[in-house]
């Protein structure tokens, strides 16, 4: 997945458009307002690079192998089921974390040189991990869809266009909620929002990954408990609980 992703003129042609990108940014805002351009920029580049983009390279990981007749060949190898779950989610979507790694450096440089116009306010590192966190998240969660229904490749657009609004819906207030500075009380300890919502972030992420990691276990037919769920299930009550 690496060598068909990571090609020699992806490698080249991606820091050149997205730096070309953000000097645009940089010269359309001016003197004054370069770096908060940039900032906006950079963080909006990274969100239709990891979610956006990312998030239709891992459902084509595996759509495609449908498509092609080729999933019951790797059904049938010796690879294990977490190796066909890591490197499937992270190396089909390694050129989507390849332009993200370039945009994040970009979001956090401008935002530390003007503060007042960084999309986090004062917590520009993270919002970085938030999104990160939700790009995982929203990779894994694709990819589990995928693996659960073996005819999503003929409602892919479909698809595509709920994940798009579902998006739309949340990313605006996401980024109003992270420039406040509530601070949350979650089983009696006091969490700022922003760092809360980091948190909460990368646990989803994992229990999504978890998920495409048990879907592939099935998918290989390799014996499992439910633990799981009964853990997942565990986590919800106290995770809601601590409220």
């Amino acid at each position: 997945n690496l060598l068909l992703e990571l090609s020699p003129h992806r490698l080249l042609a991606m820091p050149v458009v997205l730096l070309i990108g953000l000097l645009f940014a940089y010269s359309a805002g001016g003197e004054s307002n370069g770096a908060r351009a940039v900032a906006w920029s950079a963080l909006g580049l990274f969100g239709l690079l990891t979610i956006f983009w990312g998030t239709q390279l891992a459902i084509g990981a595996v759509v495609d192998e449908f498509r092609d007749k080729t999933w019951d060949a790797q059904r049938l190898s010796a690879q294990s089921p977490w190796t066909l779950a890591w490197g499937k989610l992270l190396g089909c979507t390694v050129s989507a974390w390849y332009g993200g790694a370039i945009c994040l450096p970009g979001f956090l440089i401008a935002s530390w040189i003007d503060p007042s116009g960084s999309p986090a306010g004062r917590y520009p590192v993270a919002l970085a991990l938030l999104m990160a966190g939700v790009a995982l998240l929203m990779q894994a969660l694709g990819m589990l869809v995928a693996l659960s229904l073996p005819r999503v490749g003929q409602r892919r657009s479909s698809f595509s266009i709920l994940l798009l609004l579902f998006l739309l819906f949340l990313g605006w207030p996401l980024t109003t909620w992270l420039r406040q500075s509530e601070i949350l009380r979650w089983w009696g300890l006091p969490w700022q929002s922003a760092w809360f919502g980091v948190l909460n972030s990368w646990l989803f992420a994992a229990w999504a990954v978890t998920g495409v990691y048990r879907t592939q276990c099935t998918e290989l037919q390799v014996r499992t408990v439910p633990t799981a769920w009964l853990g997942f299930a565990a986590f919800l009550i106290f995770y809601f609980a601590g409220f």
